[in-house]
């Protein structure tokens, strides 16, 4: 049974973090594609977390129980999504933000499967990495290491 995936998104902070943990649960083996999809749903605010300082970055409970997404924390959510659910490549997951010298913005990306996709990229996708073309300059790299976990 698919659960509403919007169930995480709303309500009160306990309902959000029960949800959430819910939906971890329910992922099936694909769960790099439904991971993408479901937080394409996800509202967003301009600005809620630094990119260039993820020493502030909530831990996976405080991201829910806040409710507040913007681009870089919705990437955030994919990320403790797939590290805190069975999927079996998430030791070697990183976050990574560019900047798009060319369209002038930051691209805040989860790269997954050992450096061959990413998430983040294509709204709801998963994007094979080739993708990202010479014309982004990669900012900063976030590991496991660097996040409260």
């Amino acid at each position: 049974m698919q659960l509403d995936t919007w169930k995480w998104f709303n309500g009160r902070t306990e309902d959000r973090i029960l949800n959430w943990r819910n939906y971890r649960k329910t992922l099936q083996p694909d769960y790099v594609s439904q991971v993408a999809a479901d937080w394409a749903q996800c509202p967003l605010e301009h600005r809620y977390l630094n990119i260039d300082d993820p020493t502030d970055w909530p831990d996976a409970w405080s991201l829910i129980g806040a409710g507040h997404y913007c681009d870089c924390a919705r990437a955030l959510g994919m990320f403790y999504t797939l590290y805190y659910s069975d999927y079996r490549h998430r030791d070697t997951m990183v976050l990574q933000c560019f900047k798009d010298r060319k369209n002038h913005q930051y691209l805040n990306l989860v790269n997954c499967e050992g450096g061959k996709y990413m998430l983040n990229y294509q709204l709801g996708a998963v994007v094979n990495i080739s993708t990202i073309g010479p014309e982004v300059d990669l900012i900063n790299t976030v590991t496991i290491d660097h996040l409260p976990v």
